[in-house]
């Protein structure tokens, strides 16, 4: 199984994060244990390294964190938080929100999702690397999994990208 990524992978996977969230207009701060804090008013958003696994949690208005998702990698964990954050960045630019991103239908080939003693696991190759992602057995974390199993395999950096272009190319135009 693929691991978290190379210390550049993880720099890289956090300048990403850092650029979309000043877009999503969330406020960013350094906690301690926290890969990633993101808030606003409403909205708190974390990434935390975990047993092998990153973690990324949200919660709203002072209530405690709930599961959104793991990844065996920062990277994995980062393109999760950047789906969360879509519909803000989006809107915020003044662009259409990602329909295809939103339809729970279709996943890549090669992709698969199935349950897991832990909830539901995705699964896909990214250089010929097994991965996987955990999502919660529930509708929010089935919605997830079917958002996060359409950008499986494909870079930050064209997630950025497609979050930022008025059409959504090149990952949902």
């Amino acid at each position: 199984m693929s691991t978290a990524g190379t210390r550049d992978e993880d720099t890289a996977a956090l300048g990403v994060v850092q650029r979309v969230a000043a877009l999503a207009t969330v406020q960013s701060s350094d906690e301690e244990g926290l890969l990633v804090s993101l808030w606003d008013m409403e909205m708190r958003y974390t990434i935390t390294a975990n047993d092998g696994l990153f973690v990324v949690q949200s919660s709203d208005r002072g209530t405690a964190p709930w599961l959104e998702m793991a990844g065996e990698g920062l990277p994995v964990a980062a393109r999760g938080l950047l789906l969360m954050l879509a519909s803000r960045v989006r809107r915020n630019l003044g662009y259409p929100p990602i329909a295809k991103a939103l339809d729970s239908a279709g996943m890549l080939p090669g992709v698969s999702l199935e349950p897991d003693v832990d909830g539901l696991r995705l699964r896909w190759s990214e250089n010929g690397e097994p991965c996987s992602a955990w999502f919660p057995d529930s509708i929010q974390g089935r919605r997830s999994a079917a958002q996060f199993a359409q950008i499986a395999g494909r870079s930050l950096d064209e997630l950025e990208r497609s979050l930022t272009s008025s059409d959504g190319a090149p990952l949902f135009a």
